[in-house]
């Protein structure tokens, strides 16, 4: 059985903030929000982002770990959502040619060359 959802998003840019609120009652106020939406085959998309770039980051690292390690079967749709993500951003980027690549070894090879970009930066400031 379908039900419709209203979701209302309020940016206040003077305080910095944005109130999410959505029909049920629940209320979040947050520093930054991404809004995608979209369809493949009709080639249609919509993008909405505001606040801290940063943020936006984190949520959806926070998101992508959340849904991986989440026990619940609802929460699968995001571990889809998140595992078609990853993929996009490799074939954009030309990481993958078509190829299907395993979200977590992409999340592993990032972390391992963050690991050493700052490694390496540690090394440069420590000998200047």
């Amino acid at each position: 059985m379908s039900r419709k959802l209203t979701i209302t998003i309020e940016v206040d840019s003077d305080r910095e903030e944005i109130i999410l609120r959505d029909d049920t009652g629940n209320s979040r106020p947050l520093k930054s929000i991404l809004v995608t939406g979209g369809g493949f085959e009709e080639g249609s998309f919509y993008l909405f982002g505001w606040g801290s770039c940063a943020d936006l980051g984190w949520v959806l690292a926070n998101g992508y770990r959340y849904s991986s390690q989440s026990p619940r079967t609802e929460d699968r749709f995001y571990r889809r959502v998140f595992a078609h993500m990853t993929r996009w951003i490799a074939q954009f980027h030309g990481w993958a040619l078509e190829q299907s690549i395993d979200p977590q070894v992409l999340l592993e090879r990032w972390e391992a060359e963050d690991a050493a970009k700052a490694a390496a930066e540690a090394e440069r400031k420590s000998t200047n």
